[in-house]
């Protein structure tokens, strides 16, 4: 989502851009767009000013929009993941699904996961969720379908888990 309110804030500023600049006469390397000013006196083109605004505005409202999104989403998932670290309930839960991520790929292969897990807490209530993973993180985990992991969700809400992912750092080898 933020790279998509990205795109959509740079189009919109790049036709505002475009508008400011006299909708013609913007600088290449090769000299200048040849292009005839429009007249806003003419109600006849002045029209196209303002559509052209409502456009360039509309992208960068939207990019906007899109990109405070994403940042709302990223402050909500990394605000609850600390409370669930720190008052979580460990559980076992069981993988059910491990699919590339469609939306984020590198010549054709993903560079994330999409794990889902099915558990239950305390009340014997099963949930599921879905956590987005890096690749590399995944694979060096050696995660697969049916596979058993560790979560720790929160007791007041169920619903919110995290997969405790194995310690993976190298250590040096004992010399002693």
């Amino acid at each position: 989502m933020g790279i998509f309110g990205l795109v959509f804030f740079v189009i919109g500023l790049g036709i505002w851009y475009f508008i400011g600049y006299g909708a013609g006469n913007l600088p290449f390397v090769d000299g200048y767009i040849d292009m005839p000013l429009i007249d806003l006196s003419d109600p006849d083109e002045a029209w196209i000013i303002w559509l052209q605004y409502l456009m360039g505005g509309g992208f960068a409202l939207l990019g906007a929009f899109f990109m405070l999104l994403q940042v709302r989403i990223n402050y909500v998932k990394n605000a609850v993941q600390p409370r669930i670290m720190k008052h979580g309930v460990e559980a076992q839960a069981r993988i059910t699904l491990i699919s590339g991520s469609p939306f984020m790929t590198v010549n054709h292969q993903p560079t994330s996961y999409i794990i889902e897990y099915a558990y239950r807490d305390a009340n014997g209530n099963t949930h599921v969720s879905q956590v987005t993973e890096p690749v590399e993180k995944v694979a060096r985990s050696g995660f697969k379908v049916n596979t058993i992991v560790t979560i720790k969700y929160l007791p007041d809400n169920p619903e919110k888990s995290v997969i405790l992912f194995p310690d993976l750092t190298p250590r040096p080898p004992d010399l002693m």
